[in-house]
């Protein structure tokens, strides 16, 4: 009877550690989708401010990010409904090497503030972004949109929604 229990303890410790051990594995594990495919990522609220710490609770919208041959080598399209009336800047995140312009950054994170949106009455919003291919190398990127009020095109701000971190994006 011992042994038995012996045994259930070990194979009970054994499949935590499994559960845990496959939680732990980053979504940057996750394969890369080809240039050309569309990737379409989900809204979640980030009640800490923080883009780091997402939440599990969707947002209304999406994120589409597409990744063609051409002048163009990466654009993203959003929509989502956060609070009326509000301008909200749309930062992007691992943009290493990234020329282009923008309206500000946030060097220790990679993170980009690429544009503006204005929210309507009833708090509908979205923003369009071409990234040309001049202004940021090729490869694979593990990219991460978030979305922060705007007071002016230099204030950072709280993140208030954010797709999930590490989302493998490849150009070229």
């Amino acid at each position: 009877m011992k042994k038995l229990r012996l045994h259930r303890t070990a194979l009970t410790v054994g499949l935590v550690s499994l559960l845990l051990l496959a939680m732990a594995v980053p979504a940057a594990a996750v394969k890369p989708v080809d240039p050309g495919k569309l990737q379409r990522l989900t809204w979640y609220a980030v009640p800490s401010g923080n883009s780091d710490v997402v939440s599990t609770d969707e947002l209304p919208g999406h994120v589409s990010i597409n990744t063609p041959a051409g002048e163009v080598t990466m654009i993203i399209n959003g929509r989502i409904t956060l609070d009326p009336n509000t301008t909200y800047g749309v930062w992007v995140r691992e943009l290493t090497g990234y020329t282009g312009d923008y309206l500000t950054s946030y060097a220790p994170l990679s993170y980009y503030k690429l544009t503006t949106f204005t929210t309507n009455v009833r708090g509908q919003g979205s923003f369009h972004i071409n990234i040309a291919r001049g202004d940021l190398p090729d490869g694979t990127r593990d990219i991460q949109i978030a979305i922060n009020p705007s007071l002016d095109d230099a204030y950072v701000g709280s993140t208030v929604a954010a797709t999930v971190k590490f989302t493998p994006v490849r150009t070229g």
